[in-house]
């Protein structure tokens, strides 16, 4: 099963295929884990991963900004805790080794 992200465009019908696409994978593999406190998006992402072939998009179609009162900046620690706890879940042991190495680059320069 090939999946592509349908960037919705002013034709009539793209955001109702967008719609359509995600029903079909929801109905495939479930929804969300919602026994999690955070980072759901991450655990669905990297629960189908294998079972699907996305097309990457080298484009912004969203940007996302939060307040300091946010639940999701007030509660950054705990959801950092959560996603590496799914990314251990979800990752084999080079996947993770590979997101824990680029961790820490990110983290070392951004120091400078």
């Amino acid at each position: 099963m090939k999946i592509s992200v349908v960037v919705p465009t002013i034709r009539e019908n793209s955001t109702l295929r967008f719609l359509n696409e995600w029903n079909e994978i929801f109905e495939k593999f479930g929804y969300f884990d919602e026994t999690l406190t955070s980072a759901l998006d991450v655990g669905y992402w990297l629960r189908i991963k294998d079972k699907t072939k996305w097309t990457f998009f080298d484009i912004v179609v969203s940007n996302y900004g939060a307040e300091e009162t946010a639940d999701s900046v007030k509660n950054r620690d705990k959801y950092i805790k959560n996603a590496d706890l799914i990314r251990r879940k979800y990752l084999n042991k080079f996947e993770f080794a590979i997101y824990k190495l680029v961790k820490f680059l990110a983290n070392f320069y951004r120091k400078y």
